[in-house]
């Protein structure tokens, strides 16, 4: 690639190098053998081998150099501020917060609000923005109301944080716009990071044209829109798939004297490695210097990642180097993505040597690089190498994350270990998530065993664990498999609470047909109704296609299925 290759990679510090070489001597010792006859093949052979030699001590290098870096001191976890007042409290709780760990945040205040003296709006502010960001919405609207009816005024930054709150949800997006006129009428008026959570919000849900007309609204407040929403926007485009139009806006930015800035191409660049544009990619790195921005790690990182995506590990590592040799410096996800080269280049083994010995490389190694690895032996079949690495990351004090958990489980239900993925999904500590209970589910599906589909899925529900789309497709499937009509519609009618899923709708209408079940239909066709749900054109389409399929088209009780059509139109 010629961006990349254009400049010599430079070698790494000499004591970066000097460890990087020793240790990965002492991690794989067997290149000390003699050396058989050299042959073109085995040249070749050779060449490879130098070249993954290259990598694991490239990577060790890296591990080494993002050892030897500065980290602030994080704030143990039961510490308490030196002084008793709500601003040292507060500044605490921002250090938890910034850390992800909303439980000290919420012990803080407690602590605060029984102990000492009442919390003030900032304080409130601190501990709904870190239940926010650690995905626990409902414990933020609650802190929210506590404020309101504890005398608390809420200040512009506290409607904003709850903006960000419903944002995150494109179900409960349009509710914001209620905040926003409740919080005019109680004398506070959004201010520029409010339009812009309200605008990043609207582009997640692909909602662009109306963020537009945000932007409208903050040109008529005489608020004029910064970097950072038509940033927004363009990270909209760049989401849908809309990377032309993306590009088009940044142009506008640059005439309009608001030039984007690295977070804006970062987004571009990421949008370009989705679609493996690489050569466009290196052309706007090229380019970055007479643009104006610098890439940063973030951006490096971005692109390092896309590469490794696309199986062009070599350029990757001959990235990191670039980057290295620009002053930047490897963080703990250039680590992880370099990991993950490795794991796709044939080294799985020698990743996981460098994963269970990270002690002697002054590695400080996190749930991610377990899960990565991890998942490669998945790919691989190997569920029991699977299991050890689970055991390691417990025994080194490291708590593994759901996305674990359904590694473990899809890793056994790939080799066929339906019973002991069930054994241990139902263990004591073990956090699965609708995402492990689906994969189990499904296999269990496959396997024809639809009373272990049922049970799980009772169990699944006692753990509040809120069914999705897929999971209500399985067992819609499976209550149909077993000829159990009336349960799956009932099973299609809970799912209405979570809002009108017409996939669903359709899927259960084909078992109907096949089934010959027309009163059923008719049935479920009512009880839609008197939940406020009407059909759409797709459920009409998929309706009559699939009464043509099964012949009905064509046979005397035709009239049977213009009656239901009659229904669905509302005909009397």
């Amino acid at each position: 690639m010629p961006w990349i290759s254009g400049s010599p990679c430079p070698p790494p510090s000499a004591a970066a190098a000097r460890i990087a070489s020793r240790r990965t001597a002492d991690l794989f010792p067997t290149r000390c053998h003699p050396q058989p006859p050299i042959t073109p093949s085995a040249a070749n052979s050779s060449s490879e081998s130098s070249s993954s030699d290259t990598k694991l001590s490239t990577f060790c290098a890296a591990v080494a150099e993002f050892s030897k870096r500065p980290h602030g001191p994080l704030p143990p976890p039961g510490a308490v501020p030196r002084r008793s007042l709500p601003a040292s409290y507060n500044a605490l709780m921002k250090s938890f917060s910034r850390c992800g760990d909303a439980d000290e945040v919420r012990r803080l205040f407690r602590e605060l609000q029984l102990f000492r003296s009442a919390p003030n709006a900032l304080c409130y502010n601190t501990l709904i923005n870190s239940l926010v960001v650690a995905n626990r919405h409902a414990e933020a609207e609650a802190a929210f109301e506590e404020m309101v009816s504890s005398g608390v005024a809420p200040t512009t930054s506290s409607y904003t944080i709850l903006i960000k709150s419903r944002s995150l949800h494109p179900s409960l997006i349009d509710s914001t716009y209620d905040i926003i006129q409740f919080m005019v009428r109680s004398g506070r008026h959004p201010d520029r990071v409010t339009y812009l959570t309200l605008i990043a919000g609207l582009c997640r849900a692909g909602r662009i044209e109306e963020a537009w007309g945000v932007l409208d609204q903050m040109l008529e407040e005489r608020l004029m829109p910064t970097v950072e929403a038509y940033t927004c926007i363009v990270h909209g485009y760049c989401s849908a798939g809309r990377i032309e139009e993306a590009k088009r806006l940044m142009g506008t930015m640059e005439a309009l004297g608001c030039r984007p800035d690295v977070v804006t191409y970062s987004i571009l660049v990421e949008a370009l490695c989705r679609t493996a544009e690489f050569e466009e990619v290196e052309k706007i790195l090229r380019e970055s210097a007479s643009k104006g921005w610098k890439p940063n790690a973030i951006t490096y990182n971005i692109y390092m990642n896309g590469l490794c995506k696309a199986g062009k590990v070599d350029e990757a590592f001959q990235l990191f180097e670039v980057m290295r040799k620009r002053g930047l410096c490897p963080d703990a996800i250039t680590l992880n993505i370099l990991f993950d080269c490795l794991c796709r280049d044939s080294k799985v083994w020698e990743a996981k040597s460098l994963l269970e010995r990270n002690a002697e490389l002054e590695w400080d190694v996190d749930v991610f690089f377990y899960n990565t690895l991890m998942s490669r032996l998945c790919e691989l079949g190997e569920w029991i190498s699977v299991l050890k690495l689970l055991t390691d990351l417990v025994k080194k004090g490291i708590g593994p994350d759901a996305c674990t958990f359904t590694i473990v489980i899809r890793s056994l239900c790939r080799a066929g270990k339906l019973r002991k993925a069930k054994c241990i999904m139902s263990s004591r500590g073990f956090g699965a998530d609708v995402v492990a209970y689906n994969t189990l589910l499904h296999r269990f599906y496959m396997a024809g065993e639809f009373n272990e589909v049922q049970r799980l899925y009772v169990n699944m529900v006692l753990e509040d664990i809120v069914p999705n789309k897929f999971t209500y497709g399985i067992m819609i499937d499976s209550f149909c498999r077993e000829g159990r009509f009336l349960e799956a519609i009932d099973c299609l009618l809970g799912s209405l609470k979570q809002g009108f899923l017409s996939d669903l709708v359709v899927r259960l209408n084909n078992w109907l047909i096949k089934g010959g079940k027309l009163k059923e239909i008719l049935q479920l066709l009512e009880e839609m109704t008197k939940r406020g749900f009407v059909p759409d054109v797709r459920m009409f389409n998929a309706l009559i296609s699939a009464f043509c399929r099964e012949g009905y088209c064509w046979r005397e009780d035709v009239y049977k299925v213009c009656l239901i059509l009659d229904k669905m139109l509302g005909v009397k």
